[in-house]
């Protein structure tokens, strides 16, 4: 995901005189913005002076949202609404305020609450004739709906905003709402597509050098990669190749570590897909780096992974486990905002990062098979499996304490004799069975792949509800004889007499 996804309101609203703070204030230095943010809100309230306070406190909650205090921008977003609340003369900057709490309402998926502000601040910009609150909200709203799955309103809200974008000329919205449509439009319209991808390209190209600008020409890039195919036409691959270097070289001329590291790693994205995974490898390598200077946890967990499964396809494992675990310490450090920008979307997480895991601990239980003492990485394995658990009960029950409560039950390594604990890790081409043993870990390898076992445990459950008939039989035969006989030696071996499950994945 590149930064920036969705626009903040203080980039448009520069541009109208409502909002004072520049968005490059964030780069600089964001704790010193805060502090003059803080500074602002105090002086404004000392002076009674509401339309300043909630001014400031409108900058304030850009600031606070772009570094991640999410509740923190609400709640200074809430108070500012009510202290421009039914003052005629604050009501462009009132739809400044909805729009940007629409906003921050979305992000972190609260959508009934987001659509309510959002339809608000929609209408009362457009009295106000305030175009860029205008194509902000559109976008933000087209969002909204992408999410909720009403695909033709939301390419309607994106087709929308970028032509008032067009019409206020504001190339960053532009190029946001057209990249967000790009990817809706059928692909029977693919030609209509590709028309504004390039108006948005010429827009950006005209635009003042700033990060911004270089997120939007990867978005733009992204875009063109995942344009509806054409054939074999190579003009699309062309077009990002161009947009990502010229994202490179504007953010080395400008020292911009973070932006850096974002054109290299989708370079490398980009050379991975045509199969140049040497130059890819290398790419990726320098976003890693670039991420590690700019101290960017998510773009460090994104290209570690990218390097991790670029290092493991060319049979370099160990570097692969290393870049693996640098990913998800990378990943861990923003773990709750991905989750809210994962929920906000639509998305789980499962599907977007599950296979991190899945791919760490497939590769860690492939060294282990090959080793003579493999104790550390089978223990290495299944605590990877149970990180990504925690974190799915986190994200279904939206509640982190359910992740804390995981991580307080008894430690399953203190086995008593006689005792087998099962673990079984589902990987899609094989069932890895870890069988713990007063004598440790023992790693047990089933030729029987997700898709397989999926399909004998939905049918063993349907047949299970049929209480009156014994139709479950064959299906339970299978399973023991796939699951369970395989392991009766190690456990005859150990004289176990009693077995208990732990759920992997």
């Amino acid at each position: 995901m590149v930064p920036g996804l969705r626009i903040a309101y203080v980039r448009v609203l520069v541009a109208a005189g409502v909002c004072f703070t520049p968005a490059s204030a964030l780069a600089a230095d964001p704790d010193a913005t805060i502090d003059a943010a803080d500074v602002a809100v105090e002086a404004a309230k000392a002076r009674r002076d509401a339309l300043a306070e909630a001014r400031s406190l409108l900058e304030r909650a850009v600031v606070l949202q772009a570094l991640g205090f999410r509740q923190m921008a609400i709640e200074d977003l809430e108070r500012a609404g009510k202290l421009v609340a039914d003052r005629g003369e604050a009501r462009q900057l009132a739809a400044a305020i909805g729009g940007a709490l629409g906003q921050a309402y979305l992000r972190v998926g609260l959508a009934d609450k987001a659509r309510h502000k959002l339809d608000q601040a929609l209408a009362a910009a457009r009295e106000e004739r305030l175009l860029a609150v205008v194509a902000a909200a559109l976008n933000d709203l087209g969002h909204l709906h992408e999410a909720a799955g009403r695909a033709a309103e939301a390419l309607a809200a994106h087709r929308e905003s970028a032509r008032v974008a067009r019409e206020a000329r504001l190339p960053l919205v532009f190029a946001a709402a057209t990249t967000s449509a790009a990817r809706l439009w059928p692909a029977e319209e693919r030609a209509a597509a590709a028309a504004l991808l390039e108006e948005a390209e010429t827009q950006i190209a005209h635009a003042p050098d700033s990060r911004e600008a270089d997120f939007a020409r990867i978005r733009i890039a992204q875009a063109w990669q995942a344009l509806p195919a054409g054939g074999e036409d190579p003009r699309p691959l062309q077009r990002a190749h161009a947009l990502l270097e010229a994202a490179l070289r504007a953010a080395e001329a400008r020292g911009d570590a973070l932006a850096v590291s974002y054109a290299l790693g989708h370079l490398g994205e980009l050379y991975a897909g045509a199969g140049r995974d040497s130059e890819a490898l290398a790419l990726s390598r320098r976003a890693v780096f670039a991420a590690q200077q700019a101290r960017a946890d998510e773009s460090l967990y994104r290209w570690s992974w990218q390097s991790a499964r670029l290092l493991a396809k060319t049979g370099e494992r160990d570097a692969a486990l290393a870049a693996y675990r640098r990913a998800l310490a990378g990943l861990q450090a923003v773990r709750k905002d991905l989750i809210l920008d994962l929920r906000a979307g639509g998305k789980s997480w499962r599907n977007a990062v599950g296979p991190l895991f899945q791919e760490f601990a497939d590769l860690l239980l492939r060294r282990g098979a090959h080793e003579a003492l493999p104790q550390a990485r089978l223990v290495e394995a299944r605590n990877v499996i149970e990180q990504l658990k925690a974190v799915e009960l986190e994200d279904y029950f939206q509640d982190e304490c359910v992740a804390e409560q995981l991580a307080r039950q008894k430690d399953i390594d203190r086995i008593e004799p006689r005792t087998a604990v099962l673990y079984p890790v589902v990987l899609p081409d094989r069932l890895e069975m870890l069988v713990g043993l007063a004598d440790g870990i023992h790693q047990v390898t089933l030729p029987l792949t997700g898709a397989a076992l999926t399909g004998e445990a939905h049918g063993f459950r349907r047949m299970l509800e049929k209480r009156t008939t014994n139709q479950f039989m064959p299906f339970a035969r299978r399973l023991y004889a796939a699951l369970f006989a395989p392991l009766e030696p190690l456990l005859a071996k150990s004289a176990v007499d009693t077995v208990v499950g732990e759920s992997g994945t």
